[in-house]
């Protein structure tokens, strides 16, 4: 199984997650939600294979925090390492 590497840059700042699989990767960004002060950019790799997002402070919020949102995007974005 491919291991997923996320790096989320919010204000030039840089936090890196991984994992055994997208939601994986996701649940492991350590961040709280008043630290996610503006639009963020998320840089996911898996093996060859690359893609990057920006995303409006309102979304990374809801990612970060809620797990259902956290199950959906994971799902979404899994559509580009297929």
């Amino acid at each position: 199984m491919a291991k997923f590497n996320i790096e989320l840059t919010i204000l030039g700042t840089t936090h890196k997650s991984s994992g055994v699989d997208l939601k994986e990767a996701l649940d492991n960004i350590k961040l709280e939600w008043n630290e996610i002060k503006g639009k963020g950019s998320m840089l996911i790799k898996s093996g060859k294979k690359t893609y990057e997002q920006l995303f409006s402070m309102v979304v990374l919020r809801r990612i970060v925090h809620d797990k259902l949102a956290r199950v959906l995007w994971a799902k979404n974005l899994m559509v580009f390492f297929k």
